[in-house]
């Protein structure tokens, strides 16, 4: 049980972590309109907006998303005894995230691409540098 508790503590500072670097990468996307003050989410303008934007801009989320996954997935290689079900509960948690925001936010079809990104990205950031296992005497 300790065990398990341990994991999903990883998992939330990995899932911490996919937040940050998708953050900083949002924020600095350069080819994204900036949107206009006091433009709430419910109203038509706000898809308008959202259909304005360049494919370029959409680029950039997706890049963000393929940085915060490798992100994710590193550093849950790095703290995760269990890494092989961390980084399926991780993937899938981040799958459904992503799901859910294609659905709350009006978006182009074309997008939905984006959530293929999670999964190869997480299982690439915890190759890229795995934890050395060592053997108890």
């Amino acid at each position: 049980m300790k065990d398990r508790l341990i994991n999903i503590g990883h998992i939330i500072l990995a899932t911490i972590c996919f937040g940050l670097l998708v953050g900083t990468m949002e924020h600095y996307n350069p080819f994204a309109i900036p949107m206009p003050v006091n433009l709430e989410i419910s109203t038509p303008e706000f898809a308008a907006y959202m259909a304005n934007q360049p494919v370029n801009a959409y680029l950039w989320i997706m890049l963000g998303y393929a940085v915060g996954s490798f992100g994710a997935g590193f550093v849950l290689s790095r703290l995760s005894n269990n890494l092989s079900s961390a980084r399926i509960a991780l993937s899938g948690g981040l799958t459904a995230l992503g799901i859910m925001n294609m659905f709350a936010l009006p978006q182009p079809t074309w997008f939905w691409i984006s959530v293929l990104v999670y999964f190869p990205f997480i299982f690439l950031g915890a190759k890229i540098y795995p934890k050395v296992q060592f053997e108890k005497r």
